[in-house]
């Protein structure tokens, strides 16, 4: 007996034994089978309920979260993605220009701390995941992942995760952030699981209880609450926003009605049969919800003339937003607070209105769009269709959206403006140039985790690619709602199935394209062939470019080079030579300036044109209390393109002379943007009138000068700079002729650096100063003087004359109040008010008043209006008023007579910072 029992228990020690031997086994034929697979096996859908507590006033979130979910019987971990762990990071893009489209105040970040996790009741050891914030998969863009044990597998099994955490919510802009009460919850909130391939759990379902602890609205799933919100709902997360008040106001177009949600009340001009002062519109007032009702309009309207379905009811959410002009989250659309805050004329609304019209007709295609999409090309599918149906709408109505080029109108010659179209220094740049691209902050959380081209990229290379007749039929299955867009593309081409993967991770492969040698053969039938080079530097990116010839007749003729290798030619044929060759004419590609030691444009042309003139600075001063007025104009020629070479005219007035020069000018050195080299070299030619009553001898003449010139600027943001560093150097030969009779020659030579420190976002202190010399002056306006706009603002140019002169000025700058909206006349918008205060001292050697040395001091405040030319590029107006410390006379004295008198405060207002 006992050794039948012995022998009972070794068998069924030996069978258990046995089975886990070959639950063993098959769970690494599974493995081995899944891994074999090209798709990774997904999730089945996920349930997720959350109790959230909210603390308005300091912006915190304490939430209670249960998980529920089916996982494959093969897998042994789980992953949680936070995407909110994204604003624990300074973005790695953030530089002097944009940080004022991340932080109304100074940089603020978020918070993310869970305080308990347990799978099905039993605590776990997890642990935190996220890649370096400088890569295209960075913490600051996809946020953290958390990968949690789950141990050995049980068939169909059941997993329970339950966990607490809180958020902090920083002062900050986007989609989750907060900004003037508001609380923003427009992204993925709280965790959500992924798959092992990185994807969301489909058709997950929501169920969030949120109160608030202050009075509050809240915003959910197209419904308003008072201080407690209780919403169901399935897709990918639940987009939220709270305020103390939120505004809705609902419109119809074309059959779909439309729910206007803001915290500030939207303005609607009155009827046009409104009687009297009641009919009077408010000229700075933007009806914003008119415009989208138009946009609307226009896509409901398409959507019903095609026969396609579409929802009924468009909720358009308001956020404080500078990176994404429109956006789409689940059950919703999202537009900035600074949707058509931009000059009103057609071109520049075309912009904004046609990147409306594309995410409302993104979020039309959502239901029935992602339903036939696999997860990973639910993104750039939706977008794709949308670019469809958007550009059917401009052809059906022949609406075309200009280039950038046509929005700079009359304000072309201004430097600011022409920055828009060489360097780009503006906020939601991705609506005016690059649609295909990323955003480098890539807020919308699916573009997060995966850095991939959108659809317009997508579809631009298709329509390259594909033959006319292909690419309509593409397009027309692209419009099915039975047919997955990448499924149509390779029905249609099949050949696409190996561009397609590149055309989707584009933005992580930098190009430059450059135009080799063109050359016209004539043929025997009297039609002449043209022969184009194009050579591709960079990354491995195979796509076609369009190629366009003019011909000595003035034709333009276009082709496509098909871009299947680095380098290649395209074959036009026209009935005449070969005039001008250019790549990419409507500047679809995105091409790396890193790749390119020019401008990456500037290689793509034969031939550069040159640009109209461009206002490179222009100042005027007021001189009390005679109301004196002084100034400059200055003034550059340069061929599209070009940073090397230019020309340059410079006008103005001063006590000392009235006069001109031209001047050459070269770049030369590192860029420090694609307008601009970082070194300078110039030469010029001038000629000025020098005034007779400029100091105490009563003489004037006529000068002639030669000039060299050289300088070194790192700073990028001249508008407002806030780091890098300036030195420049001159030295001129004059000549000098005598009203009186007489003519001398005099030398001068100067140097001056420029020191820029920031404080933070918001503060930044600068240290000007500089030496110069003059040899052999002829008359008083030929010596240094030691007080100007860009010297000692307390004195007047003829008040501090000598042979040599020293001077050191430390100013301090702080933006007082930022993030202002104030309508001028749509002509610019006040975006920020920024104060300065300043000291500054120097010396003079060799008088003109017979002193070796003597000495000055000053002290003044400044005040700058931070601006946007009708809405698109910034610009600044700059105040100071200054007192002297040391003055030694207060008027300028000849025989005894006071010829003037010296104001106790220079006042100066110019349209850029002082250097």
């Amino acid at each position: 007996m006992g050794q039948f029992v012995k022998r009972r228990g070794f068998l069924r020690a030996w069978r258990a034994i046995s089975l886990s031997v070959m639950r063993v086994l098959l769970a690494l034929f599974v493995v081995a089978w899944v891994m074999s697979t090209d798709d990774a096996m997904a999730l089945d859908s996920a349930t997720y309920v959350l109790a959230a507590r909210v603390h308005r006033e300091d912006a915190t979130l304490r939430v209670t979260e249960r998980i529920e979910l089916e996982v494959p019987i093969d897998q042994t971990t789980l992953r949680l993605w936070f995407y909110a762990k994204r604003l624990e990071h300074v973005p790695s893009g953030l530089n002097d220009i944009n940080a004022r489209w991340i932080y109304p105040g100074e940089i603020d970040r978020g918070r993310v701390r869970v305080d308990d996790l347990t799978v099905d009741g039993s605590p776990v050891h997890w642990t935190w995941h996220s890649a370096p914030p400088h890569g295209p998969l960075g913490a600051d863009k996809a946020g953290a992942e958390i990968t949690i044990p789950l141990g050995v597998g049980r068939e169909g099994r059941h997993v329970r995760i339950d966990l607490k955490f809180e958020l902090y919510l920083p002062e900050r802009f986007g989609r989750l952030g907060n900004s003037r009460s508001q609380l923003s919850l427009a992204a993925p909130w709280y965790p959500l699981v992924l798959d092992r391939a990185g994807d969301l759990a489909p058709a997950a379902s929501h169920h969030v209880s949120l109160r608030t602890s202050e009075p509050s609205d809240i915003y959910a799933h197209g419904r308003l609450f008072r201080n407690f919100a209780d919403v169901r709902a399935r897709g990918d997360y639940l987009p939220f926003v709270i305020a103390p008040t939120l505004h809705r106001l609902a419109v119809t177009a074309s059959g779909c009605r439309m729910r206007f949600i803001s915290s500030k009340m939207p303005y609607r001009p009155p009827p046009s049969h409104a009687p009297g002062e009641a009919g009077l519109v408010d000229l700075v007032r933007i009806d914003t919800v008119g415009r989208i009702r138009d946009a609307l309009d226009e896509v409901c309207g398409t959507l019903n003339r095609l026969r396609l379905p579409s929802p009924r009811d468009f909720d358009v959410l308001e956020v404080p937003s500078r990176t994404e002009l429109v956006g789409t989250a689940p059950g919703v659309v999202l537009v900035s607070d600074r949707l058509f805050e931009i000059f009103p004329i057609r071109q520049a609304l075309a912009f904004h209105q046609s990147a409306l019209r594309q995410v409302l007709f993104q979020h039309a295609v959502e239901p029935w769009s992602d339903r036939l999409e696999a997860t990973r090309d639910r993104a750039w599918a939706r977008e794709l269709r949308a670019r469809v149906l958007n550009a059917f709408y401009e052809a059906k109505h022949d609406g075309t959206v200009e280039r950038p080029n046509d929005l700079i109108g009359f304000a072309g010659f201004h430097p600011a403006v022409d920055q828009l179209l060489y360097a780009p220094q503006i906020a939601f740049e991705e609506v005016y140039f690059s649609p295909g691209e990323l955003s480098p902050f890539r807020d919308d959380p699916e573009r997060a985790r995966m850095p991939w081209a959108h659809g317009a990229k997508v579809l631009e290379n298709a329509r390259l690619l594909l033959s006319r007749r292909e690419f309509s039929r593409f397009v027309m299955k692209a419009r099915d709602t039975k047919e997955s867009v990448r499924r149509a593309l390779l029905q249609v081409a099949p050949r696409a199935k190996e561009r397609l993967p590149i055309w989707l991770t584009y933005p992580l492969r930098p190009v430059n394209y450059r135009l080799g040698h063109a050359q016209s053969v004539r043929l025997k039938d009297g039609r002449y062939r043209h022969r184009v080079q194009v050579f591709r530097d960079g990354a491995y990116r195979p796509e076609p470019v369009d190629v366009k010839v003019t011909d000595a007749d003035g034709n333009d003729i276009y082709g496509v080079w098909a871009g299947d290798t680095a380098s290649g030619s395209a074959e036009l044929f026209s009935d005449a030579p070969l005039e001008d060759a250019e790549l990419d004419p409507y500047h679809k590609l995105s091409q790396s300036s890193e790749l390119s030691p020019s401008h990456p444009r500037h290689d793509d042309a034969s031939s550069h044109p040159w640009r109209p003139p461009l206002l490179q600075a222009f100042a005027f001063d007021v001189l009390l209390p005679d109301y004196r007025v002084q100034g400059f104009v200055d003034f550059g020629l340069r061929k599209r393109y070009n940073l090397e070479d230019g020309v340059g005219f410079r006008l103005g007035t001063d006590p000392a002379s009235t006069g001109g020069s031209v001047r050459y000018e070269h770049g030369f050195g590192p860029k420090v943007h694609d307008n601009r080299r970082s070194g300078t070299i110039s030469g010029s030619l001038g000629l000025s009138r020098l005034h007779s009553d400029f100091s105490d001898k009563a003489q004037g003449g006529w000068r002639g000068t030669v000039g060299l010139g050289a300088s070194i600027n790192t700073r990028r943001y001249l508008v407002d700079p806030r780091s890098g560093s300036s030195l420049a150097t001159s030295v001129s030969l004059s000549g000098v002729g005598k009203d009186q009779g007489g003519f001398g020659l005099t030398v001068s030579s100067g140097i001056r650096g420029n020191l820029t420190f920031p404080l933070g976002l918001k503060n930044t202190v600068v240290i000007v100063g500089g030496v110069a010399g003059t040899l052999h002056p002829v008359l008083d306006a030929d010596r240094q003087a030691l007080g100007g706009r860009f010297l000692l603002r307390a004195f007047q140019t003829d008040e501090l004359l000598g042979d040599a002169r020293g001077f050191l000025v430390l100013e301090h700058r702080f933006t007082a109040i930022s993030d202002l909206s104030w309508n001028l006349l749509h002509l610019a918008w006040l975006r920020e008010l920024e104060l300065a205060w300043f000291v500054g001292s120097g010396v003079l050697y060799g008088s003109a008043n017979g002193e070796t040395w003597s000495g000055a001091a000053e002290a003044g405040l400044g005040v700058r209006f931070l601006y946007e030319y009708g809405g698109i590029q910034p610009g600044v107006l700059a105040i100071d008023w200054a007192v002297p410390l040391t003055r030694q006379n207060d008027a300028l004295v000849r025989d005894g007579q006071v010829v003037r008198r010296y104001s106790p405060i220079s006042v100066y207002v110019s349209f850029d910072q002082y250097f």
